[in-house]
Order: C-alpha cells, then sequence, then structure tokens
C-alpha cells in the first residue's frame, strides 16, 4: 500500500520485529489443517442434512450454508484481510475503522435476508432458515475481527485453533441432530453459524498487542476496505451464488435440485479451502515486501503462492472428478441428477479460481485492489448473467461456472503484470 513520504523507509530501522518472521507462531501448515478441519466439517453437515431433513428442508440448510460463506467469504473475510494487512504495515487504528464498516454492512445484510430468505420456496420446509442465516452472519462479523487481530499479530498457531474449534462444533451439532432426530429442524440451521460464534469467543483467549507505528495514508482506507470487500463479493458470486440463482430459477419446479448443486459444489470446491493457509501467509509476506519496495522477494512470493495454489487445486480436483461418479451419491445419500458436464465445469472453475485467488493477494498488497474488484465483479457478471439466462441446470450451468473465473483470471494476470512495472518500481498508487 502506498505511504507518505518517507514514512516506511524512516522506520525501517525501528519497527523490523513487526515483520520479523523468527517472532511469528505458525504458518501455512497450521492454518491449512485449520482449513481443512472447516472444510471436513462442512462435508460432515451436508453429508448429514440431506439423509436427517429430506430434499426440500436440505435446500434450505443449503441456502443457509451458501449466504454465509457469500457474507463470510465475501464482507467478512476481507475485512479480515484488511485488519491482517494494516497490523502487518504498522497502520493506526488498523482495527476499529473496518470493524464499524463491517457491523453496517451486516445490519444491511440481516434486513436484506429477513426481507427476502423468507420468500424462497424452502423457507416453508424449513422454518429456522432465516434465524439460521441471522446467526451465521453474527457468526461472522465476529471471526473477522478475531481472526484479523490473530493474523495481523503473526499468531497463525491461535489462528488454526478458532479453526479448528469451529470445525468441532459443526460436527458436534451435526451428531446431536442424528442422536436427537426430533431436535434436526433446529441443530442443522445452527450448526452453520452457531460453530463460528464459538470459534471466535475461544480467539478472544489471546491477547494481542497493538502494532500500530507506521502512518499510512489515511485517505485510501474507506476505498480501500471497499475494494476488499468488492473483491470477496465478486469472487463469491462468481464461485458460489449459484446455488441461490437455481434455487430461485427452478426450486419450485425442481425442488431438489438445489440441494444436489450444494452437495456437488461443495464436493468440487475442497480444494479452495486448501488455499486459505497459503493465501493468508501470501498477503503477510507480499504486503511487507511491497512496504519495503523489495520486488524480489513480492516477486518470490507471488512465484511460489500461484505455485503452490495451482497445485492445490489441480490434482485434487482431477481426483475428485474421478471419483464423482463413486464418491458423490454416497456423500449426498442417492444418485444425483446433474449432468456430467456440471460436474467438469465445477472442477476447472476451482482451479481457475485458485489461481485466481494467488493472483489477487499480490494486488491487495501493492494497494491495486480496486484492479482486482473490477476483475472479480467482471468474473460475477459474465457467472450471473449465464445462469439466470439458463432455463435448467445444463450446458448453459457449466459454460458459466467456467466462463466467470476465466474473465476474472485474465484481467488480474494483466493487473499484476502493470502492478510490477508501475506500483513496486516507480511507487504509482495504482487505481
Amino acid at each position: 500500500m502506498p505511504t507518505a513520504s518517507g514514512d516506511v523507509a524512516g522506520h525501517r530501522d525501528v519497527l523490523p520485529h513487526l515483520r520479523s518472521p523468527a517472532l511469528r507462531r505458525g504458518g501455512v501448515r497450521e492454518v491449512t489443517i485449520g482449513f481443512i478441519l472447516v472444510g471436513a466439517s462442512a462435508f460432515v453437515l451436508l453429508g448429514v442434512g440431506p439423509r436427517l431433513l429430506g430434499a426440500a428442508a436440505f435446500s434450505g440448510v443449503g441456502i443457509i450454508w451458501t449466504l454465509s460463506t457469500v457474507f463470510g467469504v465475501g464482507v467478512a473475510t476481507p475485512t479480515e484481510q484488511l485488519i491482517n494487512r494494516r497490523m502487518n504495515a504498522g497502520a493506526p487504528h488498523p482495527i476499529r475503522s473496518p470493524m464499524a464498516v463491517l457491523v453496517v454492512v451486516a445490519a444491511l445484510t440481516a434486513v436484506a435476508c429477513v426481507a427476502f430468505v423468507g420468500r424462497l420456496p424452502s423457507a416453508s420446509a424449513l422454518p429456522a432458515m432465516v434465524t439460521g442465516c441471522l446467526v451465521a452472519i453474527v457468526g461472522w462479523v465476529l471471526t473477522a475481527g478475531v481472526r484479523g487481530r490473530l493474523a495481523g499479530a503473526g499468531d497463525l498457531r491461535a489462528y488454526s485453533v478458532v479453526l479448528a474449534t469451529e470445525a468441532g462444533g459443526r460436527v458436534v451439532l451435526a451428531l446431536v441432530a442424528i442422536a436427537l432426530p426430533s431436535m434436526r429442524d433446529i441443530l442443522l440451521p445452527a450448526a452453520v453459524g452457531v460453530p463460528l460464534v464459538v470459534g471466535a469467543l475461544v480467539g478472544l483467549c489471546w491477547t494481542i498487542p497493538s502494532r500500530a507505528g507506521i502512518a499510512l495514508r489515511s485517505a485510501r482506507v474507506p476505498w480501500e476496505q471497499a475494494a476488499f470487500v468488492l473483491v470477496a463479493l465478486g469472487f463469491q458470486a462468481t464461485v458460489n451464488l449459484a446455488a441461490v440463482l437455481i434455487e430461485a430459477r427452478v426450486g419450485a419446479s425442481q425442488p431438489a435440485a438445489t440441494g444436489e448443486f450444494v452437495s456437488a459444489s461443495t464436493y468440487f470446491r475442497v480444494p479452495l479451502v486448501l488455499t486459505g493457509g497459503v493465501l493468508t501467509s501470501a498477503l503477510v509476506v507480499m504486503s511487507a515486501a511491497t512496504a519495503d519496495r523489495d520486488l524480489p522477494r513480492f516477486r518470490r512470493s507471488l512465484r511460489r503462492s500461484t505455485g503452490q495454489a495451482g497445485a492445490i487445486t489441480l490434482v485434487p480436483s482431477l481426483v475428485l472428478l474421478v471419483l464423482a461418479p463413486v464418491l458423490l451419491p454416497v456423500y449426498y445419500g442417492s444418485a444425483l441428477g446433474l449432468p456430467v458436464l456440471v460436474y467438469v465445469s465445477l472442477a476447472v472453475s476451482t482451479v481457475l479460481a485458485g489461481l485466481g485467488s494467488a493472483l489477487t493477494q499480490s494486488l491487495l498488497a501493492t494497494g491495486r485492489s480496486m484492479w482486482a474488484a473490477l476483475a472479480w465483479m467482471l468474473g460475477a457478471l459474465v457467472t450471473v448473467a449465464g445462469l439466470v439466462a439458463a432455463a435448467e441446470v445444463g450446458a448453459a450451468t457449466g459454460a458459466s461456472l467456467v466462463a466467470g473465473p476465466l474473465v476474472a483470471g485474465v484481467v488480474l494476470l494483466v493487473a499484476v503484470r502493470l502492478a510490477e512495472r508501475r506500483f513496486l518500481t516507480h511507487g504509482d498508487d495504482g487505481p
């Protein structure tokens, strides 16, 4: 992120410990394990759901999960990333302003959920659907503040404990729902958001030191947070909004379609969960490299994180695609009626989204977050337009799933090359 003249350079001799890897607790491995556990807990919840609730009610749980993911990864996680980046750069008030904005956005989202979710066809089969969405929103607000402070302080070990607690809580609620079938209509919707709240409360056990010290351009902060949110919202619309659009488009005529798609999407999006550790660490390293105008270190981190994200998404996606005819019916509980092309498209789009996420971190770190926002909003526009035009879950759905992240990736690649040449070498502020 650009700084006032001489701000970073003038503090290098007194604040090197703020970015010293030797003083950090944990790293990519611990965070990756935490995200794997969260992904596994999602599999447990969404695997138990159709067996306990039936197709129509499970579609309601699928909608809660989807909206929770869109808000959490689309709005709350960018706030976490902004807190992380600003604490690593030693910015003043790195937590208060981002969290204030998040609370306002969360309140508006809650109002929209009350007005919209209750009108969906699956709401009649799952009365707790609206409440489940609201609890998830609260959980994500708390989680963003806690995880952002932990990552900003470099305590990735405690960060991973928060993730593990969330995962454990979700599995426990799913198991209790199996033991108490009469409570399943309440426990399974609660298993989306309640574990987030519990994980955040556990994260409050760690005391996080203040990292303020380097004066950044305060005028950029509101725009930067808005850009971070637009990036994540665009990404989520490109990758995860399909289930909501399918429910709105064909939910009345095909009540099982949304639940089937949510199961297939969750199955094929697992590799994206595995990239969480790589992306969190990359943002820290590239933010520090940008502040120091260290282009070689920035490029090394970019190459490493992009290669890791590509490997983490490509190999598992191929394995999941080959095993889908066997594992997906076992996971869902019965045969799915989705075309094979949709499975292939989900696998391909997962790889493209993983590579795009790695490129995105470099733009966030260099203060060119509006370029990243533009890329993912274009990707979202392409995806949504294609899905709205699709009359059924078929070839047009598959094409839309691939086209969105492909368009975003092309724009991101161009923007990263511009950032390397102009921003890091000449101090260009970017858009």
